[in-house]
């Protein structure tokens, strides 16, 4: 295999030529059509006795092909270690039919990864969100717990309070055969859904009402966004109240499974749940700190160049790397966002690699994936999946390295601390 790199105009991109001497391919060829002669029938010849010429011209261009397909992902990232190119993805990839007895070339168009200099990151202005989990967030919590597992009678209309409703939703411009599944909704039980809870007031079974609304926020609890409203159909199967007021009390605990204790166990549980939940949550806000500041820094300096290819993509693939797209043009708001998460993996790439090198140790890993293991109800079969299913090997291997990498960029980070009850964090409020 023979490999030349061009260097284009524009930034990052590289065009990959790969020649394949003929030999290797019409001997894998001439195996292949070897072992096709033995079954072989064409009109005019007996089995097993056509010519070995007329074979390769009858089958030969369809075995090259199949042999081409199946080689070229593996030429391509041989190609790539060769000339030691760090690719971001592929702008274009230009395939070509293979003639017997002559060299096969074809080419790919790629962008490498930009360079990340210090000053990228460093020194980053970064608002960091710290909270707290109370007594009355384990309240609240308990008290959700015991609604939704209390046990309930149908009851003809809804008062907007202290029900379960079974219900379905669909966009209301679709058609039923794209309703949600259905779901139980506890009425009265969440402060940010005051609004929808007046909206069920006399509703009753069968009933279909249209409203404006945040679907995720009527799965998470969460505030629901106005940018997110849209128009639902809501219908509605069942209508049911308590048979009796829930309770918060050792009886529940038993009814949860929880064995010794009674509801004090149960609280250290939920508390502790609480806490993981939180510790997520308080990650997430900043990270995304993190991205505003990076990316906010990078539209100011220019100093890394974003990969077209890593946010003009709409999920097409070539192996992992993806293929730039520009055909489909994003909305703005999108672009923006995909290049902010784009410039924060490749930073967080970089500052690892930097820091711990290619190599993720393997100790440490899995000391990081026990600890979300816990909320699992058999933590080491999660544990044993996490660390040999490859798949979810790469997902807990990313997140290490980010979160390794995220300790690095705010040991230097001019940070300032901002407390935020862990009710606008937390989507049970």
């Amino acid at each position: 295999m023979q490999v030349s790199v061009e260097k284009l105009d524009t930034p990052l991109e590289h065009k990959v030529n790969i020649s394949i001497p003929p030999d290797w391919i019409d001997s894998e060829v001439d195996k292949q059509v070897q072992e096709h002669a033995v079954n072989a029938r064409l009109p005019g010849f007996r089995p097993g006795k056509i010519p070995f010429k007329v074979m390769v011209q009858r089958y030969g261009p369809g075995l090259s092909s199949e042999i081409i397909q199946g080689k070229i992902a593996t030429w391509i990232m041989d190609a790539f270690e060769v000339r030691e190119l760090k690719v971001a993805g592929f702008t274009s990839l230009d395939f070509n039919l293979h003639r017997r007895g002559s060299v096969y070339e074809f080419s790919v168009t790629v962008e490498v990864r930009p360079e990340i200099p210090d000053s990228a990151y460093e020194n980053l202005t970064v608002v960091v969100s710290e909270s707290e989990i109370k007594e009355k967030h384990v309240q609240k919590t308990l008290r959700k717990i015991a609604v939704e597992h209390a046990e309930y009678a149908e009851t003809p209309v809804s008062s907007g309070q202290g029900e379960r409703i079974t219900l379905q939703y669909r966009p209301a411009e679709l058609a039923d055969d794209v309703l949600s599944s259905k779901v139980f909704y506890f009425s009265g039980l969440h402060s940010n859904l005051k609004e929808f809870d007046k909206t069920l007031e006399g509703v009753r079974s069968g009933d279909r009402i249209e409203i404006e609304f945040d679907p995720d926020s009527l799965f998470t609890g969460s505030v629901p966004r106005e940018e997110a409203k849209r128009s639902l159909l809501v219908l509605i199967h069942k209508v049911e109240k308590f048979k009796e007021e829930p309770q918060v009390n050792d009886a529940l605990a038993e009814k949860l499974g929880v064995e010794e204790g009674g509801l004090e166990e149960l609280k250290k549980q939920v508390a502790a749940e609480l806490e993981r939940d939180l510790k997520e949550a308080m990650e997430e806000l900043n990270r995304t700190s993190v991205q505003d500041a990076l990316h906010e820094r990078n539209e100011r300096t220019g100093e890394i160049i974003i990969p077209r290819c890593l946010y003009f993509n709409e999920g097409e693939m070539f192996g992992h790397f993806p293929v730039l797209n520009e055909g489909s043009m994003p909305d703005p708001d999108v672009i923006e966002n995909r290049k902010k998460n784009a410039l924060f993996a490749l930073v967080h790439q970089h500052v690892y690699v930097q820091h711990y090198g290619t190599e993720t140790d393997r100790e440490q890993l899995k000391e990081f994936v026990s600890q979300d293991a816990q909320r699992y109800n058999d933590p080491d079969e999660f544990l044993e999946y996490a660390l040999n299913n490859e798949h979810a090997y790469q997902r807990v291997q990313m997140a290490f390295r980010q979160k390794k990498a995220m300790e690095k960029i705010m040991e230097t980070a001019n940070s300032t601390t901002r407390h935020i009850d862990a009710d606008e964090s937390l989507t049970w409020s």
